[in-house]
């Protein structure tokens, strides 16, 4: 299928630095947001054949991260 449409969102997010010496640390992250969805559906195989009309709205996790840090001094 082809979606024709928009979209927009907002959320936060945190962080958290572990060292592990002098130049190593971990850095974690978690975000949350809120996504809202508004778009047409197409068949591909003609790509005009209208299939539905929906509006969809999400709020949840939108990120997670590690990250292995070097700091350079």
């Amino acid at each position: 299928p082809r979606y024709v449409g928009w979209g927009a969102g907002a959320g936060l997010s945190v962080g958290y630095h572990v060292p592990m010496g002098k130049r190593w640390g971990w850095e974690f992250t978690l975000g949350a947001g809120y996504i809202y969805l508004d778009y047409d559906k197409y068949n591909c195989g003609q790509c005009d054949t209208f299939i539905e009309s929906r509006a969809k709205h999400y709020f949840g996790p939108t990120k997670a991260g590690v990250s292995l840090l070097f700091m350079i001094k």
